[in-house]
């Protein structure tokens, strides 16, 4: 893999680290500290479990893990604006904005590797979510618009029947993509992080 690849993921965990910190001082502020409440440990399954699959693993952490950020984040940034937690909600949107870019360089980078070894990224990507996401499928309800913006087309992730308000949608949706990967959104968003 060219440095490029490697400079792009570095990006990427120094954005991590500090949005750590950021939860973290939050968490102290509010009286708390790690592992006082219980999460889940899904990222780390899946990094452990494509250890050896660099293809695995662009799925399974930018594409399926950090995707999931871009569906619940603006979700969790209202809740907490509603209970009256403004600075949480402010952490969580500006996190949530940040992996925007961190889903582009996975699925910029995912789509390179896949050319490179002559597969085909919906497939190779459906592939990897029929084996390894408990029932075969991702679940919903996803954020359509941030997804397409990063790269990731609905017909990868969304296997739910489609209504027609949903069909017209993912159209509009799939050329706006389209358009911006004609454009270079991806390799975009990829300059804007090497620029930070």
């Amino acid at each position: 893999l060219p440095i490029e690849f490697y400079s792009d993921f570095a990006r990427v965990a120094d954005d991590e680290s500090r949005h750590l910190l950021w939860c973290l001082q939050r968490l102290e502020e509010l009286g708390h500290r790690y592992g006082d409440m219980v999460a889940h440990n899904l990222l780390w399954e899946g990094a452990a479990g494509t250890a050896d699959d660099i293809t695995a693993r662009l799925v399974a952490v930018p594409c399926v893990q950090e995707a999931r950020g871009l569906d619940a984040g603006p979700k969790l940034t209202a809740r907490l604006v509603g209970f009256g937690d403004n600075r949480s909600a402010g952490i969580i949107a500006r996190i949530s904005e940040e992996e925007l870019a961190h889903v582009a360089v996975g699925v910029t980078w995912f789509n390179e590797v896949c050319k490179a070894t002559k597969q085909d990224s919906k497939a190779c990507f459906l592939d990897y979510v029929t084996k390894s996401v408990p029932g075969g499928v991702l679940r919903g309800p996803f954020n359509h618009e941030s997804r397409a913006a990063v790269g990731l087309h609905r017909d990868w992730y969304d296997v739910s029947p489609p209504t027609a308000a949903a069909a017209a949608s993912s159209g509009q949706q799939s050329n706006i993509g389209a358009q911006k990967t004609s454009q270079g959104g991806g390799e975009q968003t990829r300059r804007r992080m090497r620029k930070n």
